[in-house]
């Protein structure tokens, strides 16, 4: 499984989730007048990528979190010094609701945040 990936000498550019999430639909709407009947939505997904030889010294531990009344997204980004291993993971969890249109421009942040997150660039720099 490939996610966006741009190279060069120097270094790697990698967008690593390459699923997006459901709640994407909702963003084209940026009010409501009706309430919203959400399903629940339960997204996990493990990303692992093999680096190239030449780019494996750097450290990565990144972490990106939202809490949500209706749940929560998890995101986090790992690879071990001097290892070629580079894992992703996305954790999604929102619980089953009725979204109010007054409710319904906190759920949209939380949803453009999710976007946002999935579509973060790690850039590797190559040994030299």
């Amino acid at each position: 499984m490939l996610g966006v990936c741009t190279a060069s000498r120097r270094s790697l550019v990698l967008e690593p989730i390459k699923n997006k999430s459901v709640v994407h639909q909702y963003i084209a709407y940026p009010a409501r007048t009706h309430p919203l009947i959400m399903p629940g939505v339960f997204e996990n997904e493990v990303y692992e990528y093999s680096l190239p030889k030449n780019f494996v010294s750097e450290k990565i531990d990144k972490k990106i979190n939202f809490d949500s009344p209706l749940g929560y997204a998890r995101f986090s980004f790992t690879k071990e010094k001097n290892s070629d291993k580079f894992i992703a993971v996305k954790e999604i969890f929102i619980s089953e609701n009725v979204i109010n249109p007054e409710q319904y421009d906190e759920f949209l942040n939380f949803c453009v945040n999710i976007r946002q997150a999935e579509s973060i660039n790690i850039t590797f720099t190559a040994d030299f």
